[in-house]
């Protein structure tokens, strides 16, 4: 998903609506189920990896710009 990401921005295609929710909706579960993983010592490393890549994701698709 990350080298989408980069994909998208090289050639400066706008992500669509649905790439948007997905990586907002993955996001969002992930940071409300870090909680819960947070006993685990690698459940939490691989909980704050996941959300890291998420939200280096939704900050790269931002930057290209939101479709109209």
């Amino acid at each position: 998903m990350i080298s989408t990401a980069i994909e998208k921005a090289l050639h400066r295609q706008v992500p669509t609506l649905n790439q948007y929710g997905f990586i907002s909706v993955t996001l969002l579960s992930l940071l409300l189920g870090l909680p819960y993983e947070w006993k685990l010592r690698w459940a939490r490393y691989e909980g704050i990896i996941y959300v890291l890549a998420m939200t280096l994701i939704l900050c790269i698709y931002a930057s290209i710009g939101i479709p109209s």
